[in-house]
């Protein structure tokens, strides 16, 4: 084995992951500080209930960046909360490099300077968490900078023909055009540096701004609007079990399935039960539904608060792209 080059090593390894956060204390060890997770304030198994997760970043890519400032960070967890927004998740919050917007970290037990310092992080969370709002952050435990902690001091170690965990991360070969590794089991890194892309061969540049897919844009804006009755859904989902992640679903028969669609939503632990009628037609339309052996006394539609006779055909208006939701008694 021959002294290792930096160039692209892709190994399949882990896959992207969204780890849930907590703020928490500071101990010594390894490289730097960790965190270790205080008791979160979240209800248990939040995931099962959150209406909906919105994606902030820090670097241009991935949009205009979250404040971590606190009364700014305040202010824009209450507007997201307020839409019925019930997890924020922080795309690579590790200090990383230029590709896929940083997730080729440079060092993993460090905010990335472009969000802050680990203290505003942590008040992020905590204001998070004071609204009920969940944490998650967005990374790849399988990616690596070549300027990354590890990978420079692994380069050190095998030159000098040291093992190291560090070393053990990556894959070495003694050639640049050696064949890819295949599959590999454990704590492999890989390297974020394309082959098939132009600057991915060793000794080139690389300008990841040029070749990958995804880029921020300016004139589109730093925020997408959410619609009215998308916000009443999602604080719906909120409070009704029935409409939540773990529920389950059975289609109800239209006198027209091509243009509507009905279903029974029945929650995880049966105890509660929602109609859905959707409208796919460009206008106003009332869809006839076949309860004929459906389970109820009556109806109460949930944007209303109108109680609703149960009948064996019943016909409800709905809106043009629109939808009606009624709980089941």
């Amino acid at each position: 084995m021959t002294a290792p080059t930096r160039h692209s090593a892709l190994v399949p390894a882990l896959g992207l992951i969204g780890l849930i956060v907590a703020a928490g204390s500071t101990v010594a060890g390894g490289t730097g500080s960790r965190t270790t997770p205080a008791a979160s304030s979240l209800p248990p198994r939040w995931w099962e209930s959150a209406p909906a997760i919105a994606r902030v970043g820090a670097r241009g890519k991935e949009g205009p960046g979250f404040p971590l400032e606190r009364s700014r960070a305040a202010a824009a967890l209450d507007k997201l909360r307020k839409a019925g927004i019930g997890a924020i998740e922080v795309f690579a919050p590790a200090y990383g490099g230029k590709s896929f917007g940083g997730l080729d970290t440079i060092d993993r037990y460090r905010v990335d300077p472009a969000l802050g310092t680990m203290e505003e992080f942590r008040g992020l969370i905590e204001l998070a968490h004071a609204r009920g709002m969940a944490v998650i952050a967005f990374d790849n435990l399988g990616y690596s900078s070549v300027e990354a902690v590890d990978f420079l001091k692994a380069c050190d170690d095998v030159r000098a023909g040291r093992a190291s965990k560090e070393a053990a991360f990556y894959l070495w070969s003694d050639r640049a055009d050696a064949p890819a590794p295949g599959r590999q089991a454990g704590n492999t890194f890989f390297m974020v540096r394309p082959t098939h892309l132009p600057g991915g061969k060793p000794g080139t540049f690389y300008d990841s701004t040029k070749h990958e897919f995804w880029a921020w844009s300016e004139r589109a804006g730093a925020d997408f609007p959410i619609a009215p009755d998308t916000t009443v859904l999602l604080e719906l989902k909120r409070q009704h079990p029935a409409l939540q992640q773990l529920s389950t679903r059975r289609q109800i028969p239209t006198d027209a399935d091509n243009k509507y669609y009905a279903f029974l939503r029945t929650a995880a632990d049966r105890s509660q039960r929602i109609l859905v009628v959707m409208n796919f037609q460009n206008g106003t339309a009332n869809a006839t539904l076949d309860l004929s052996g459906f389970d109820a006394n009556h109806l109460t539609n949930l944007r209303t608060s109108a109680t609703v006779p149960l009948q064996t055909k019943l016909s409800v208006e709905v809106r043009a792209y629109g939808f009606e939701l009624f709980l089941v008694h």
